[in-house]
């Protein structure tokens, strides 16, 4: 898992460049009523950030192919977003709430599978995203989706869950993990980690981490250049 710069879970709009706010907008006013008519919010906004994970990729996905089959092109790329945030969460489990199907989700953008599964390929291939995704989890399945938690320490892989506070809290403070599971009401801002005067390991200061890397390396945006939201 990569340190997230920007987690699929937060709540504050996500920042697109100035040259790509239109098509970030054309894409998401694609998505959203299909999320409220199909899915939920915790869908939209997840989706929203990967909309605009993929419009800060120089070049960006999102502008390929002919002019003349633009407002097409959106349709098509919104319904692929909406597929890969929904393969990461089970979407298309029948235990799962919400449920649909892939044939609901194409009928909802007026799309063939085809389409769908060509373009959700390149996004996965483009961010690295696979099964169970941090970076991709809805906020309200990341507590019990392991691959948020895995770490290494000391070169052994870990469950941050079941790790001792001062762990968790470097764990945290590097970005490694979503919060803090001892410390569950502690504020989801890395830069909290500052005020805290506890040593972070046995014999290191609170501006010292301990040997904590992550367990797996997805994603992130290796080309992430931002402009104006």
């Amino acid at each position: 898992m990569a340190k997230r710069s920007q987690p699929a879970q937060t709540s504050k709009a996500p920042s697109v460049p100035k040259e790509m706010k239109t098509r970030f907008d054309q894409i998401v006013a694609l998505i959203d009523p299909v999320c409220t008519k199909l899915l939920n919010d915790e869908y939209r906004q997840v989706c929203h950030d990967l909309t605009a994970t993929l419009c800060r990729k120089r070049p960006s996905p999102l502008n390929s192919g002919r002019l003349d089959m633009a407002p097409k092109r959106a349709t098509f790329w919104a319904a692929s977003i909406v597929h890969v945030v929904g393969s990461v969460n089970f979407l298309y489990d029948r235990s799962q709430t919400p449920h649909v199907t892939l044939d609901a989700l194409c009928a909802a953008f007026g799309t063939s599978k085809t389409t769908i599964g060509s373009k959700a390929t390149q996004i996965k291939k483009l961010l690295k995203i696979g099964v169970m995704d941090p970076d991709w989890t809805l906020p309200s399945r990341m507590e019990s989706n392991p691959m948020a938690w895995s770490i290494t320490v000391n070169g052994l892989i870990v469950d941050a869950r079941y790790m001792p506070l001062d762990i968790q809290l470097a764990a945290f403070r590097k970005g490694l993990i979503p919060y803090a599971p001892s410390m569950p009401d502690l504020p989801k801002d890395a830069s909290v980690m500052r005020v805290f005067s506890i040593p972070l390991t046995p014999g290191e200061g609170p501006g010292e981490a301990p040997d904590a890397a992550p367990h797996a390396a997805p994603n992130d945006d290796d080309s992430d250049q931002t402009g104006g939201t």
